[in-house]
């Protein structure tokens, strides 16, 4: 090797040790983050959050399509009249579930929000996490998100003093009455119809 190759050989030899010394010795400590760089970043939210506080959310049925203007039969009726009846404390048109063809409101199949004997309820959840009480049978409030006794609620015996109420201030009647669907159009058993496929 002659003397000039060997000159330029160790020139960049020298140069390239102190160039990475100097490098490394000037270097910052790594910090590996715990989250994904692509979650660091900030992102402006994407979530909206709605409350339906429209009529249809009184409704004792949904979809809001099962209301009075069908029968059982699916067709249009567009007019029915349905005695008047006080129950605790309002009025309501009280049908009947057979002669006024309303029994497919009363029954889970078609109704996705009424009574399914299949299921088994537990009581709403409080705001702090923790439930209601149980109600018994023969004194369950209207309300069931309340820890008022009856007495100062509504509170109905089910094995006797039951309507199935669909609205407690229908627009569709004459009156804003509530909307209510029973046997025989009075207060009874509480009740369900199974559909029969």
């Amino acid at each position: 090797m002659s003397s000039e190759k060997l000159k330029v050989f160790l020139a960049t030899f020298v140069l390239t040790a102190a160039v990475g010394t100097t490098s490394v010795a000037q270097a910052e400590p790594l910090e590996i983050s715990d989250a994904p760089l692509f979650v660091v970043t900030a992102v402006d939210p994407n979530i909206m959050m709605l409350l339906d506080d429209s009529g249809s959310m009184r409704f004792g049925f949904m979809p809001g399509e099962l209301d009075r203007y069908f029968d059982s039969n699916g067709n249009a009726s567009v007019d029915f009249y349905c005695p008047d009846e006080w129950w605790k404390g309002s009025w309501y048109e009280a049908c009947d579930t057979e002669d006024d063809g309303m029994a497919f409101l009363t029954s889970s199949h078609l109704n996705n929000i009424y009574f399914d004997p299949s299921k088994e309820y537990e009581p709403p959840l409080k705001p702090d996490g923790t439930r209601y009480a149980d109600m018994p049978f023969n004194n369950a409030k209207l309300d069931g998100y309340t820890d008022e006794e009856c007495g100062d609620v509504w509170c109905v015996d089910l094995r006797s003093e039951f309507i199935a109420q669909m609205d407690d201030y229908y627009y569709g009647n004459e009156y804003n009455e509530g909307f209510a669907v029973s046997p025989d159009s009075d207060e009874g058993p509480a009740f369900y119809y199974q559909h029969k496929g």
